[in-house]
């Protein structure tokens, strides 16, 4: 039962829809919901960030395959990585500047 609870928390439709998007229509896509998005940061293949609000600072990585899910709000700060494969469905999620998460 387990597995099955941890699947359907999947945002499969933003994975579909968002995620093949390439990195710099990603961008333009959450700043038009509102995000504050950061100079040169890039955003993985099938990458995909919901949040209430979003922000995400310089030169920050977001690896293929990696999905962001928070019920309030998103902070990235600046040249942080987030590595392949990191599912984070959470209340809110703080990242401080220099972190790498894999």
């Amino acid at each position: 039962m387990h597995l099955r609870r941890d699947i359907s928390n999947i945002p499969w439709l933003g994975l579909l829809l968002v995620g093949p998007l390439p990195s710099c229509l990603k961008t333009l896509y959450y700043r038009a919901r509102g995000a504050k998005i950061g100079r040169r940061v890039r955003f993985g293949l099938l990458s995909y960030i919901r949040a209430g609000t979003l922000e995400i600072g310089d030169d920050t990585r977001i690896a293929p395959l990696t999905f962001i899910v928070t019920r309030k709000g998103c902070t990235i700060g600046k040249r942080c990585h987030i590595q392949p494969l990191c599912m984070i469905d959470t209340g809110e999620f703080t990242m401080g500047d220099d972190a790498r998460l894999r």
